[in-house]
């Protein structure tokens, strides 16, 4: 495993203009490529409003980076010791634009990117965050080991963005000790979370009919993206019940195939059962 801190540079040499971004975003082309074509959209107009935000910042940035590397190492120990993985891929430290906070890809054993700008100083919430994208690259690693084809998993179904979200949430309560409500804001939001649990059975009702009669675009924004929350005032609703749907498999089964329940035959009907049981 390799950590690129391509972040500290930026901004140790930081100019306030357009040109020192552009120069910045050429520099490292391949990366912020993905970055605005799947994290980041409506570019120039992020970038003026960074111009604008980031020179306040720096300090800020410039402390979240010198302490991501190691916490990035203690996070990926605690993962290896206590799971059949072995964590291999670039890491990616960046300044970005205010669009996703951190972000995997790349498939079954995929690379992981944080973005400072959007992480939290405070040391747990961060360890947390570290902890959620690792996660995915575990629950997909886990995958890997137990002989699941990438190419047979529905990867554009909701359901399967509940079981991901869900088994990250749920993989960083292993490794990181936190307050419930950091596991899901990953910064301290009491609010948030107990919406979720007064609310679960309504909640969890009008997601299931977001599934039967929205587009698969449609459930992402309201439910997951930082962009949704029209329904009930709160955005990325569908990681709560996507732990939620997590831990039920888990009780009904055990860890191991909670984790590797994309494997299951008529996966989708069988997320959707769950689901019901939550709206009981």
């Amino acid at each position: 495993m390799e950590i690129h801190q391509i972040a500290l540079p930026f901004i140790t040499n930081y100019q306030p203009t357009k040109d020192y971004y552009e120069e910045y975003f050429k520099r490292h082309e391949d990366i912020f490529t993905y970055y605005f074509e799947r994290h980041c959209r409506n570019k120039e107009e992020k970038l003026e409003h960074a111009l604008q935000r980031h020179p306040k910042k720096l300090l800020k940035m410039k402390a979240i980076c010198e302490v991501m590397p190691q916490m990035i190492h203690s996070v990926a120990l605690a993962y290896e010791a206590r799971y059949p993985i072995k964590l291999t891929k670039d890491i990616y430290i960046i300044v970005g634009l205010n669009g996703s906070n951190a972000y995997t890809y790349r498939a079954m054993d995929p690379e992981i990117t944080f973005c400072v700008e959007k992480l939290s100083s405070d040391e747990t919430a961060l360890k947390t965050i570290i902890a959620h994208e690792f996660g995915h690259a575990v629950h997909h690693l886990l995958a890997i080991r137990a002989n699941i084809e990438a190419a047979k998993i529905p990867w554009m179904s909701p359901y399967t963005w509940l079981l991901q979200e869900g088994s990250a949430t749920y993989l960083s309560t292993q490794v990181v000790q936190a307050d419930e409500d950091v596991y899901f804001a990953y910064e301290k939001d009491e609010a948030w979370l107990t919406f979720c649990k007064e609310n679960e059975k309504e909640i969890a009702r009008a997601l299931h009919e977001d599934l039967v009669n929205k587009s698969a675009v449609e459930i992402f924004k309201e439910w997951f993206s930082i962009n949704g929350g029209e329904k009930f005032g709160y955005t990325r609703l569908g990681y709560y019940i996507g732990y939620q749907l997590f831990i039920h498999l888990m009780e009904n089964t055990n860890e191991m195939n909670a984790l590797t329940f994309w494997q299951s035959p008529h996966f989708e009907k069988l997320m959707e059962q769950a689901l019901v049981q939550l709206e009981k």
